[in-house]
């Protein structure tokens, strides 16, 4: 916190904050304050290194005091940058790397540091503040309040609003962006007074002048060409080890969330392989339906993991399989506790269930580090659906002819329909596309409509339209329809990868503090993310061979029968069940929700009403089914819980109708 009017900061405004965080770090709380300045921080011990964290903390020069939360993976090229003695290095928390990197490099040592950080720090001498965030899901968010008078940050908003003058008030336009699936505006939250400061971003402040930079740039990666095919395995294979065994670190043991797709079972066989070196056990957390489900079994998806997790178990001694049932329950469930950890609905609704089944049995098993493959489809197990234009924007007329016969025969389509659907399509305008899969696809009710986010939004349209939601997501290029694919995939991919850093900002932080686990995501560590966009379109499509790359990297690694699946697995297949069994219960909370003018206002509660009142078991296939009742139901349900959270102690807060004022 910075006073900018020099008034001296009360101690106990200081510990109000310190007391609003004790959940989110139970091992210490210590707080710096002079005159007007102050900083906290609370410690949570997950790695053996953070039992020399003692913050917050002063430069060896005594020139700034510093306070972090972070995970400093390249801590032994630090060491010997820095030149650090060994046996000094051995007994340095992470923060101490970072604040030797700042000593060094100022402003600029966030582009030496590699992991997940959140740090700020008080120059003395400058007067001046400076905080950053890596660019990781890991990474725990910074949420700000900015005045003339204050300026005022903690990890979670909570800690904020124990200042009466920053208002528990809802942002609409970000609530409008949630509901209708838009992309947000850059550092916004759900709080109307409360900034966030995304991964990849830093922030300054001296002399009362606030500025705010990114340091991470995607756009500018490099091509990466090597001679022979397996130069890229080698070093992909190298770094991926890496990455892995530097997200090991942890005081107690590991798991992994592990499906049957190439991502978390690449992750888990690499860290099985490391493990074993040292004796040492992974546990894999797996969800599966409810007893009894009918399996789904499309052309392009499954509902059961269960063979290909167990084929990962016979290779790997040192695996341990947790298959993780939750018959009986649904997302509603004990919902404001995680509101209250989180403070922000939750985005992929039907996971919840499995999701936090799966932190409390890795909880019971002593687990604090917990291995996920999220980011892994746009970085190593990428497609590759960007061939065609890759190989029309470099001249390779006959190896691009020769591809889409590959693809064609893979997917028994003609090369012309080919060629016509990966490379003459992508470069139509937006509306001929449209009109043409209206043709072509005929079952997508999106395509049906004027308004495509009728379809999968449960946003009221009143609300949508005084919001100026489609207005704003113009200047963003967003399209409610999601079939504006570019020409170039990786500018595509950047594109994608990037917003996840502002989706997730504190959910992660929720779930640590309930569970005391600690998610890492090695597919979205930025060394793979930099390697993969750099690595040639070819090297992810072969043939008409989707994902080659992850599985020619891991052929030795992986069993046959992920290597030679070309399904995906559906997560939470069987949600239509849940909501069908607790029918009443949703029909009684959607008619709670009726009685507030503002959610009336803003979720269309008389669509969900009907929905809810013909759940029905059939058509469980028809995407018609899965827009109504996973999006538009299960999301007006979401948040129109999360409003009555969000609003909770406040006078009658949602008697308003936002639409009127």
């Amino acid at each position: 916190m910075v006073s900018l009017n020099n008034c001296p900061i009360p101690y106990e405004e200081m510990n109000r904050m310190n007391r609003a965080l004790s959940f989110h770090g139970s091992n210490s709380g210590n707080i710096w304050l002079e005159k007007n300045v102050g900083l906290g921080q609370r410690l949570v011990c997950i790695t053996p290194e953070d039992q020399f964290e003692n913050q917050p903390t002063f430069s060896k020069d005594r020139n700034f005091v510093f306070v972090s939360d972070g995970l400093i993976h390249n801590r032994p090229e630090l060491t010997q940058t820095l030149r650090i003695p060994i046996h000094e290095a051995k007994k340095m928390g992470d923060s101490e790397f970072i604040a030797r990197a700042y000593e060094k490099w100022g402003e600029e040592c966030t582009k030496h540091l590699i992991g997940s950080f959140a740090f700020a720090l008080w120059d003395i001498k400058k007067r001046s503040l400076f905080m950053s965030c890596a660019p990781t899901l890991a990474t725990k968010p910074i949420f700000y309040y900015s005045s003339p008078q204050i300026f005022i940050f903690a990890t979670m908003p909570k800690a904020l609003l124990t200042f009466p003058f920053i208002k528990k008030e809802m942002d609409l336009n970000h609530l409008a962006d949630f509901l209708s699936r838009t992309p947000r505006e850059l550092g916004s939250t759900f709080y109307k007074s409360i900034k966030l400061l995304n991964g990849g971003h830093s922030l300054s402040l001296q002399n009362s002048q606030l500025k705010i930079k990114s340091f991470y740039n995607l756009n500018n990666i490099q091509e990466l060409r090597f001679p022979q095919d397996e130069d890229y395995m080698e070093a992909f294979n190298e770094l991926f080890e890496r990455v892995i065994s530097d997200n090991l670190r942890s005081i107690t043991p590991i798991g992994v969330s592990m499906s049957g797709g190439l991502d978390s079972t690449s992750i888990a066989a690499t860290a099985s392989l490391l493990l074993s070196k040292e004796n040492k056990r992974l546990s894999s957390f797996t969800e599966v339906p409810h007893k009894g489900f009918k399996e789904i079994n499309s052309k392009y998806h499954h509902s059961n993991e269960i063979p290909y997790v167990q084929a990962m178990g016979r290779i790997y001694p040192n695996l341990d399989l947790n298959f993780i049932r939750t018959d009986g329950t649904i997302f509603l469930d004990d919902l404001d506790t995680f509101f209250d950890a989180a403070e922000m609905p939750f985005m992929n609704t039907s996971n919840r269930v499995w999701i936090e089944s799966i932190f409390k049995q890795a909880q019971e098993q002593n687990i604090r580090v917990l291995l996920s493959g999220v980011g892994g489809n746009l970085t190593m197990s990428w497609d590759g659906k960007g061939l065609l234009s890759y190989l029309f924007r470099k001249g390779k007329w006959l190896s691009l002819f020769s591809q889409a016969c590959h693809i064609g025969r893979e997917n028994s389509q003609s090369t012309a329909h080919v060629l016509t659907s990966q490379l003459l399509f992508r470069v139509l305008p937006l509306s001929f596309k449209r009109n043409a899969l209206k043709i072509v696809q005929k079952e997508d009710p999106i395509l049906k409509l004027a308004h495509p986010w009728r379809a999968y939004s449960p946003i009221l349209p009143e609300f949508f339209r005084a919001q100026r939601v489609e207005e704003r997501a113009r200047k963003k290029n967003h399209d409610f329809y999601f079939i504006s694919r570019p020409f170039n995939f990786c500018h595509w991919r950047q594109s994608k990868l990037t917003p996840l850093l502002q989706s997730y900002p504190n959910y992660f932080s929720g779930y640590q503090a309930l569970f005391g686990i600690e998610e890492r995501f090695p597919a979205y560590d930025s060394r793979i993310v930099e390697f993969c966009l750099s690595l040639p379109e070819d090297q992810f499509m072969r043939k008409g061979d989707s994902r080659s790359f992850i599985k020619r990297a891991m052929k030795d690694k992986l069993p046959q029968e992920i290597l030679q699946n070309t399904k995906r697995g559906l997560q939470s297949a069987d949600y239509l069940e849940r909501l069908y069994q607790a029918r009443v219960r949703i029909l009684n909370e959607i008619k709670i929700m009726e009685k507030y003018k503002f959610i009336q206002s803003v979720i269309d509660l008389k669509r969900m009403m009907r929905l809810a009142e013909n759940i029905s078991l059939a058509n469980r296939d028809q995407i018609q089914i899965r827009y109504d009742y996973m999006d538009v139901l299960q999301m007006g349900l979401m948040a129109g819980k999360f409003l009555l959270w969000f609003e909770k102690g406040n006078s009658d807060p949602l008697d308003a109708n936002p639409l009127e004022s």
